[in-house]
């Protein structure tokens, strides 16, 4: 009886734990710094996850993505993308043969929400070619052209809206050279929204 007890209140524990607006699930919060390391009083939502990669070189590799996003309907997300040795990045050259400063690292993307649709996306590395040195590994949702944001289309709403929601989102993308596949569970957004002092 006292085992049957200990185990319905665990049980009842972890739900509690887990319905609780303080519960985060795969969610952290970062603390923004500035070009000095001290604290700007901002915070951003992440997310870290593993995937996969196959290239002309390997087969089945792992890669890392590391998710961003400060939750204001205003701003866009943002992915890190990382070999586990260095930044995944593009050449310039391999999209459309151009080199401009308005066009950017392009990796071409579908995604696939709960509802099973599949939509095609971009991340764009927001730093134009001639600008050496910056490479970070940062692909955004959104294009800027010369410090502007291009107007987003009805695929960017949908994800955003399926982040909001709490989805879980895989996501196939490819360049010229390497295929790459992910998925990323938002389940508990508004919680991690809640702990940096925002609302959905």
């Amino acid at each position: 009886m006292k085992r049957l007890f200990l185990l319905l209140f665990l049980s009842s524990t972890i739900i509690a734990d887990v319905t609780s607006s303080d519960y985060l699930g795969d969610w952290k919060i970062i603390d923004i710094k500035d070009e000095f390391g001290d604290p700007t009083g901002k915070k951003e939502l992440n997310i870290n996850v593993e995937g996969k990669y196959d290239s002309r070189f390997v087969n089945d590799s792992t890669f890392y993505v590391s998710f961003f996003w400060n939750g204001e309907e205003d701003s866009w997300p943002r992915f890190y993308l990382n070999s586990g040795l260095a930044n995944i990045k593009l050449r310039y050259s391999e999209y459309r043969g151009r080199i401009e400063e308005d066009v950017h690292n392009i990796l071409g993307c579908k995604y696939k929400d709960s509802s099973g649709e599949v939509r095609r996306i971009h991340l764009y590395d927001d730093y134009p070619p001639r600008q050496t040195g910056k490479d970070d590994g940062n692909f955004y949702l959104r294009k800027s052209v010369k410090g502007f944001w291009v107007k987003p289309d009805e695929s960017l709403k949908m994800i955003k809206q399926s982040i909001r929601k709490g989805d879980e989102i895989k996501f196939s993308c490819k360049d010229t050279s390497s295929d790459y596949s992910f998925r990323i569970n938002f389940e508990y957004f508004e919680n991690a929204l809640l702990k940096v002092g925002k609302k959905t």
